[in-house]
């Protein structure tokens, strides 16, 4: 497994993850 890919694709989940949440729950637990 490529280390770059990885850590990539690690990054671009977690961005995913933020936005998605953020979407989701706009002032909710979010200060």
């Amino acid at each position: 497994m490529n280390l770059t890919k990885l850590v990539a694709h690690l990054a671009i989940v977690s961005l995913a993850v933020n936005t998605f949440a953020e979407a989701s729950v706009p002032a909710t637990g979010h200060a």
